[in-house]
């Protein structure tokens, strides 16, 4: 009977070894991951603000949805 308990009692320790190695790699890598920076090149965005332009943005506006959250005047809305 001693010889369950001891295998049993073994097994546990093993696997509160591995989880707590698994949550030491888990923290490691997280916290590679957080110093991580990405160089990105911002390039400005030529806006057109020509008439057919703005009845093109009215009407995907519109018709998308666009309404529905940002108001009919693009203003926001409250839920």
């Amino acid at each position: 009977m001693k010889g369950w308990v001891k295998w049993s009692l073994g097994g546990v320790g093993l696997a509160i070894l591995l989880a707590a190695g698994a949550v030491v790699v888990g923290l490691e890598l997280a916290d590679d991951k957080m110093q991580r920076q990405v160089k990105v090149d911002v390039l400005p965005v030529a806006i057109a603000a020509d008439a057919s332009t703005l009845a093109r943005g009215k009407y995907l506006y519109d018709s998308r949805g666009c309404v529905d959250c940002h108001g009919a005047n693009g203003a926001g809305r409250e839920f």
